[in-house]
């Protein structure tokens, strides 16, 4: 590859705009929730897919539920995407994403009062 395509691909990376998430980790077994969130909601879903096809535990939070309930009962849902700005830097997109996180967490949470 020469030079000025490499460096041409590396402008086109660095100027494509992420995607985060606010996801949840649920196990069928116990139905238990784990609410996450990432800058990078394709790189969740390909490590997810991954340890899924391997049968290996997807996220250390669920190693307990993996091993009782097996590898299958643990499932990825995305909650809401959200494609970073143009011109908003890493950092102000992961503070966005966080407080993305809290507000689906409030709300799973006070869902989760009411069934009760």
């Amino acid at each position: 590859m020469d030079k000025d395509r490499k460096s041409r691909l590396k402008d086109e990376y660095r100027r494509k705009l992420s995607v985060g998430a606010v996801y949840a980790l649920e196990c069928s077994g116990n139905h238990r929730r784990w609410i996450k969130s990432t800058t990078d909601i394709q790189g969740i879903r390909n490590r997810f897919q991954f340890a899924a096809s391997i049968k290996d535990c997807p996220d250390p939070v669920t190693r307990a539920e993996c091993a009782r309930y097996g590898t299958d009962s643990i499932s990825l849902v995305v909650l809401e995407e959200l494609q970073m700005k143009e011109g908003q830097t890493a950092g102000e997109f992961a503070d966005e994403i966080k407080l993305l996180e809290e507000l689906w967490t409030e709300k799973l949470q006070s869902n989760d009062h009411e069934d009760k």
